[in-house]
This record gives C-alpha cells, structure tokens and sequence, in this order.
C-alpha cells in the first residue's frame, strides 16, 4: 500500500490544476483514483503471480449495461487512445459485467521509486487524456446530451 500511496501522491502534480482532486482507494495489491463516481476508477492493479501491473480506467458499476455503453462510447476512441497512451492499450468486457479500458506493464521484481514515478506519469497520462472523455461519456451515456 505504500508504494501504490506514493504513485497516487507523485502522480497528482503532474496533472492539471483541475483533475488533481481525484479521490483514492486501497484494496490489497490495488489503489484506486476516482472522482464522482467510485465505480469508474483509474487503477493500480500488482498481478505478482502474473509479473505484471495493469494501469486502466475501469467501469465496475452494478449496471452491466452502463459499463457496457461507456465501453462503447471508449471504443470509438481507441485509435486516438492508442496514439496517445501506447498500442499496448486496450478496451475490453471482463469480469461481471464490468469493463475497462487498460494496459499491462512488467511488474519489475523490485518496486523502486524510480519505478514509482514511471507508473505516477503513465497514470497522469491516462487521467489527463481520458476524464475529459469519461465526463463527456457520462453526460451522453446518462441520456443528457452526447458532444
């Protein structure tokens, strides 16, 4: 938990003035940064059996059908999201109905701060490139308004 504290806490200045009030939750091997709605998280996930650490926007409401809709609404975007943040990035259905929008990285066998501030300037990047998109998704996938 130490560790994914210190990736929130460097990866907070290095975003806009207006998307550093993110909120934040631990869960074991995971941290968890949100803002209006703890079910459409940035994660922070140590998959040490698999060696890996996976950096996503999840969408883990109960509506299957809204995570579904908000994965739509990412998936018409992948192009550009993958020219920004990496071919490696993908948008996918999983677990319980629940969606994502993610990327894997190697889980080096020791956690290093330097490794921590790698993983705090890919999580900006994600929050900086994608809430402006999760915010407009809301407003359309809520039946407000889309654009």
């Amino acid at each position: 938990r130490d560790f994914l504290g210190e990736t929130l806490r460097n990866a907070r200045p290095l975003l806009p003035e207006e998307l550093r009030d993110f909120r934040e939750r631990f869960h074991g091997s995971l941290a968890k940064a949100y803002y209006d709605d703890a079910s459409q998280h940035y994660e922070l996930w140590f998959r040490r059996a698999a060696g890996r650490v996976e950096l996503g926007l999840h969408f883990e409401s109960r509506d299957a059908d809204a995570n579904a809709r908000m994965l739509d609404w990412f998936a018409e975007a992948l192009g550009l999201i993958k020219a920004e943040l990496g071919e490696r990035t993908e948008a996918e259905r999983w677990d319980r109905g629940w969606t994502r929008v993610h990327q894997t990285l190697s889980l080096p066998e020791r956690l290093s701060p330097e490794f921590a501030d790698e993983l705090a300037q890919r999580l900006a990047r994600f929050i900086e490139l994608l809430e402006p998109l999760r915010r407009e998704a809301t407003g359309w996938t809520d039946g407000r308004r889309r654009g």
